[in-house]
């Protein structure tokens, strides 16, 4: 059995180091006084925040964790998922939620204050993600016979993984929320021109216009990739305004953030 830690346990926003400054996130209750024990830690941003609690700032090394804030805070998403691939909750009922979805809104005030948090960590897991799993632009820039391959496997993920998954997402939200907002639509929406779009000036951040169903073909496309009869027409218009980012598709490859996709995907 480890050794309890003797850090004396820090209330909130005082880190016993000049210059720090980490300040928790909105939360429905108020924060202990004694940090959370390490095995009852939660992937939301109050876990994230738990999780550097019982770290602490560095306090040997003036200046470091400044220097280095979202390595750090990176580090401590890192701590909260790994595992998660392999904890055994991967099945859940057809008109449930995963509990770490449950966790991320209980743990968050209702209204802007949540909505903002949650949006902020689905950012910083996204940001993750895409460190660990990547489309390099030289090899983009090498390769453009691959871009109509690429452009397909992403606009496949959306017709085939990313729609289906709203679907379930409202049937689930309905046992929940009235869901009576109308939400904001665009009528005209703009086609992409590139099979593979632009990043911004140093990033390798890929932002995929979905198109209309069945607008990319392959000339010979692979079997398990075979084109599906047309959806509903109510689906059509939301793959064509859907903003898809290529590290959706990496997703796949990282089973241990599996629980949480939905409740990324839908942080509204």
């Amino acid at each position: 059995m480890s050794t309890p830690s003797t850090r004396p346990a820090l209330p909130a926003f005082v880190w016993g180091v000049p210059g720090v400054s980490l300040l928790p996130p909105p939360t429905q209750k108020p924060i202990p006084t004694i940090p959370t024990p390490w095995d009852a830690l939660e992937f939301t941003p109050l876990g994230a925040y738990k999780v550097r609690r019982h770290l602490g700032v560095t306090m040997d090394e003036p200046g470091r964790f400044n220097a280095s804030r979202n390595k750090f805070l990176a580090a401590d998403l890192a701590f909260l998922a790994s595992g998660a691939s392999e904890d055994g909750s991967h099945t859940i009922e057809a008109d449930k939620f995963f509990k770490q979805f449950h966790n991320l809104y209980d743990s968050l005030p209702k209204g802007p204050d949540g909505q903002t948090a949650r949006r902020e960590f689905g950012d910083s897991v996204r940001t993750l993600i895409f460190d660990l799993v990547y489309l390099p632009p030289r090899f983009i820039k090498e390769h453009p016979e691959t871009h109509a391959t690429i452009a397909y496997l992403v606009q496949t993920y959306i017709e085939h993984v990313r729609i289906p998954t709203a679907r379930d997402w409202r049937t689930r939200a309905k046992k929940i929320w009235p869901l009576t907002q109308r939400g904001h639509f665009s009528a005209e929406v703009d086609l992409p021109t590139t099979l593979v779009p632009v990043p911004p000036v140093r990033s390798a951040l890929y932002v995929f216009q979905g198109r209309p169903w069945g607008d990319l073909k392959l000339e010979v496309p692979p079997p398990s990739l075979a084109q599906p009869s047309a959806p509903a027409a109510d689906n059509r218009g939301f793959a064509l305004s859907h903003q898809f980012n290529w590290w959706l598709l990496s997703w796949i490859r990282i089973k241990a953030l599996r629980p949480v996709l939905a409740t990324i995907l839908f942080s509204i």
